[in-house]
């Protein structure tokens, strides 16, 4: 497999490039080996060895990284407060002393979590450095400082996003990607789709570029882009942020066939959303209405300006963005 280096310490630890499908076996096998490795520990009361976070990076773009956790709960723990720093409307900058639980959760309880590396430094900054984090946020940063990801200043305990030194035809930043294991394989393949959908979208300025270009544009108007907004108020996203409300715009019109939608104009089968595939309980069917059709529009114009070998990458067996033929 292709590797990576980032940053201009040498030896880094290289990390092995993975399709999406290869990802998603890798997120299912690692936990149910944690798993295992737990129990048996228990049964003798011995310390078996502790699996650390694993760091892959996304064939399309090696500036995306994909992480495997040895469990669901050591993954929330990892970037439930991070996610909530960047997206909560609640917590939006502001570091929360706990993670919320039940249907209020939020971003935090989400089973896909993205975010830059430099927001990741940010929040880990505002935490008082790696530090004063969480254990499994200290877990995080070491694989990540590990791998030339991150640089972390012990003077001054800041850490930065180490400087890519890469070649590449797009310009873009580094971004993380993690999906938790779950007993359903789809249920992964869904969540994996979306978060890759958010991948592209750091990884690609120029694309990023242009959805804020279509999301501005006549096609949508005033309307539909308000039931946009409010649709993702409804799932506690911080609206506020022009970011947040077009890059969750692309991802999830690019991916959620449970809450709206079914495949887009001729796509094929797409994500749920990235919260487990519920149905939000107050949207009334005008709206879901008006959001698929939105899809259709969307999945219509994505053909033409996601990059054939992008398109060819947004696969997980047979699940796919809904604009991939």
């Amino acid at each position: 497999p292709h590797t990576f280096h980032m940053g201009r310490d040498a030896p880094r630890a290289t990390i092995p490039s993975r399709t999406l499908e290869e990802y998603a076996h890798e997120i299912m096998s690692h936990a149910s080996a944690c798993a295992s490795a737990t129990s048996a520990r228990d049964a003798t009361g011995k310390n078996a060895e502790q699996s650390l976070v694993l760091v892959r990076s996304w064939c399309a773009d090696a500036r995306v990284f994909l992480l495997v956790f040895p469990s669901a709960h050591a993954q929330r723990r990892a970037l439930g407060r991070a996610s909530m720093y960047l997206e909560d409307p609640e917590t939006l900058g502001v570091v929360a002393s706990a993670l919320p639980s039940g249907a209020r959760g939020g971003v935090a309880n989400y089973s896909g979590h993205n975010m830059r590396v430099s927001a990741l430094c940010r929040f880990i900054d505002a935490c008082g450095g790696v530090d004063a984090c969480w254990e499994e946020e200290r877990e995080l940063m070491r694989a990540l400082i590990m791998h030339g990801i991150i640089t972390h200043d012990v003077r001054t305990g800041t850490c930065v996003a180490a400087r890519d030194v890469g070649k590449y035809r797009h310009k873009g930043e580094a971004c993380v990607v993690a999906v938790q294991a779950s007993g359903d394989a789809r249920e992964v393949k869904d969540a994996l789709i979306h978060e890759a959908m958010h991948g592209l979208w750091y990884a690609r300025s120029a694309y990023a570029e242009q959805c804020y270009a279509y999301y501005a544009s006549d096609a949508l108007d005033a309307r539909e882009r308000a039931i946009w907004v409010d649709f993702l108020r409804e799932l506690r996203y911080a609206t506020e942020d022009e970011e947040v409300v077009v890059n969750e715009f692309q991802a999830y019109m690019a991916t959620e066939t449970q809450m709206f939608g079914g495949g887009g104009n001729g796509g094929g089968s797409g994500a749920t959303k990235k919260g487990g595939g519920k149905k939000s309980g107050s949207s009334s069917s005008s709206s879901i209405d008006a959001l698929t059709a939105m899809q259709v529009k969307f999945a219509e114009w994505a053909r033409n300006v996601v990059a054939d070998e992008d398109a060819r990458a947004l696969r997980c067996g047979e699940t796919k963005a809904v604009f991939v033929r």
